[in-house]
């Protein structure tokens, strides 16, 4: 189970470890699973922590510490790769092999991370960050756009409210008009 976080994805999983009080007391190795850990750096492949599962892993991944122990995968966020058109099947695939699955964690690789791929994912990068970009933007109109619809709509409610009230007031004038002029 893993998910992008900050600049690192967890992965929980089950790890066997000798159990030295159970393997002495038996006389031959004991193991026994425990809740473990890995630690990755989208793009760094080299320096991968791998330990037993802390309090603290826990809080900084509640999602996935909780899609791990319900046994369900968490869902991925943001654009996949291999659905991304900037980018060949190729690359995609090259980028998954160094735990990078979106666009918005292709954007946030650290700059020595990206000098190690090789040629041409530096531009993919920088496709990526605009790419990111445009979709934050692209959300802000749309956020605004409905702002605006439901602005148009409370207005156009306003004016019928406001016709409505007037022929009431024009009534009333008639019928005060009428009464004053017996």
């Amino acid at each position: 189970m893993s998910k992008h976080k900050g600049d690192s994805i967890a992965i929980f999983g089950l790890h066997a470890v000798e159990d030295t009080a159970a393997s002495d007391e038996a006389g031959h190795p004991v193991y026994k699973e425990k809740d473990y850990v890995r630690i990755i750096s989208p793009g760094n492949d080299k320096e991968i922590i791998h330990r037993e599962v802390t309090d603290d892993d826990k809080s900084r991944w509640p999602r996935e510490w909780a899609a791990y122990q319900n046994k369900e995968e968490v869902p991925v966020e943001g654009t996949i790769l291999t659905e991304w058109p900037q980018i060949s099947r190729a690359q995609a695939l090259t980028l998954e092999g160094m735990h990078v699955k979106t666009v918005e964690q292709l954007a946030e690789i650290n700059d020595q991370a990206i000098s190690n791929m090789g040629m041409g994912f530096r531009d993919l990068k920088n496709k990526a960050r605009e790419f990111v970009k445009y979709r934050s933007g692209e959300a802000k109109i749309q956020k605004y756009a409905q702002q605006l619809r439901r602005a148009t709509e409370r207005l156009e409610q306003f004016e019928k409210d406001l016709a409505e009230s007037e022929k009431k007031v024009a009534g009333l004038e008639k019928e005060l008009a009428a009464r004053t002029d017996k």
